[in-house]
C-alpha cells in the first residue's frame, strides 16, 4: 500500500479478488464493476442503496468529508452493527475514536 500510510504488520488487502466463490459477494462485485465503469471506483451518485437491498445488512458506506481528514459513516448495515455492538450511522471516525488509545486514533486517521 502506498501514500505514506504505515499499515499494521500482517495487513493484507485484496483490491480486486478473483475468483469470488461466494455468490452474494460476486453479485455485489458485479454491481460495483458495472457502476464504476472504467474508473477505479463508482461515484456516490452511482450507487443506489435500493439496488442493494439484499446486501444492506452487510454494507458500510463511508463519506469522505471536506478537507479529506475525516469520514462519516453514512450507512452501517444491521449485521455489521450487531457484530460491533453499536450502530454508528451518522457519526464520524473522529467522534468514534476520540477517546481511543492515541496510537489507535492516530492510525485510524492516517
Amino acid at each position: 500500500m502506498g501514500g505514506g500510510v504505515a499499515w499494521p504488520a500482517g495487513f493484507t488487502c485484496i483490491v480486486d479478488p478473483d475468483p469470488i466463490d461466494d455468490p452474494m459477494l460476486g453479485d455485489l462485485k458485479a454491481y460495483w464493476d458495472r457502476k464504476r465503469g472504467t474508473r477505479g471506483m463508482p461515484r456516490r451518485a452511482d450507487i443506489d442503496p435500493l439496488d442493494l437491498r439484499k446486501h444492506l445488512g452487510n454494507l458500510v458506506m463511508i463519506e469522505v468529508l471536506a478537507g479529506q481528514d475525516d469520514f462519516r459513516y453514512r450507512l452501517i448495515g444491521t449485521h455489521v452493527a450487531a457484530q460491533h455492538g453499536r450502530d454508528s450511522t451518522g457519526k464520524t471516525v473522529r467522534e468514534l475514536y476520540a477517546t481511543a488509545d492515541p496510537v489507535i486514533f492516530d492510525w485510524s486517521m492516517t
